[in-house]
Parts: C-alpha cells; structure tokens; sequence
C-alpha cells in the first residue's frame, strides 16, 4: 500500500507541474525522500524549465536525469526534444523500482537496463510485483497486473504512445488498493488541496 501511495502521489506531483508548462528533467529515487507516513517530498528541481521561468532547453544542455531515468529517444534526438513524455518514461522507471524492488544499476550495457528487463519479464496478463509486496495489506492480483502494464505503457520507447500524468493517476486510482484504503492512500494529497 505505502508503495502505491508514494506512485500515486508522485504522479500529482508531477501532473501538477506539467498543467503549469514545466518539467523537471531529473524525477529520479535520488531527488525524493520518504517521511513517517510514507508521503514522498521531492526535495531537487535544479534541472526544473518551464512555467514562469520562462527558460528553455537548449541543445548544448546535456544536464539530464541519472543513468536509467533518460528516456532513449533523447539520446537519438537530444536535449532539445525533452518533452513531458520524457518525464513520464522516468516516473515509469520509478514505478519499475517501486514495484519490482530493482535498482537501476549503472552497467551502460543497454540489455542490462531496466526498462529492457521488465520487457522481457512481463507475460502478458502477469505483474513483475516482487513477492514480498504481495503480501501486503490490500494487495490484489489483478492489481499487480494493472500495475505492471502501466509501468511498461510509461517507458514505451515511442514517447508518444506513453500516457500522459493526468491519465497515469486515473489507472493508479483504479487500483483496489487504492479503493479499499482510500483514506491512508489520499491522506496527503487531502490535507493539502484545500
């Protein structure tokens, strides 16, 4: 459960800042600490453009997320294509690490990736949910497949055919985790949209 709350609240996060023209270009488990109650509090925005900043990115600005976190295409394309897909194929690997309780291991060999190794794992109607998630509290098979699926939609290597924020939140709130422990899952995000 504490693990689809930091998603779903991650995924606000994100989709808030995106309806106000920014990205963030660094969403990596480096820039975010937990607290007591399993709230996320992404704490680094160096690498944050848009919105009233009014600043862009150039194609000399290689200043991106951490080995594992940048989407493919902006090697093949560059910089100057980062768009909220990209942010979008980042969270997808941190939902990836949330789930399947890998890290992203920094080997460059681009087999050992982590994006390449959930798409070889997945079966189609299977979830790469670690076992020792699923004995959690409110866990739910269907869940984990839902889950799953919505990791690998995220790190599609089409950046058009990911989903955007607004929609990654909609399938986390389908998620019977989140229906039946909707108090402790929205507890932050309650508190503070007043």
């Amino acid at each position: 459960m504490q693990r689809v709350k930091i998603a779903l609240t991650l995924a606000r996060l994100l989709n808030y800042l995106h309806d106000r023209k920014y990205l963030i270009r660094n969403f990596a488990p480096y820039h975010i600490v937990v607290d007591q109650d399993f709230t996320p509090i992404m704490y680094e925005f160096g690498l944050l453009v848009g919105g009233v900043l009014r600043n862009k990115i150039s194609a000399s600005d290689f200043r991106l997320a951490p080995y594992g976190y940048i989407d493919g295409s902006l090697v093949t394309h560059g910089p100057d294509t980062f768009t909220v897909k990209s942010d979008v194929f980042a969270f997808g690997i941190l939902l990836v690490n949330l789930i399947s309780k890998r890290v992203v291991v920094d080997t460059r060999d681009r087999d050992d990736a982590i994006n390449r190794w959930v798409l070889r794992e997945f079966k189609s109607g299977r979830s790469v949910v670690h076992q020792t998630l699923v004995g959690d509290p409110g866990f739910d098979p269907l869940d984990g497949t839902i889950i799953t699926q919505l990791a690998i939609q995220c790190i599609e290597d089409k950046p058009k055919k990911r989903p955007n924020m607004k929609e990654v939140i909609e399938c986390l709130e389908t998620l019977r985790v989140v229906q039946e422990h909707d108090k402790e899952v929205n507890s932050f995000y309650r508190n503070n949209s007043n």
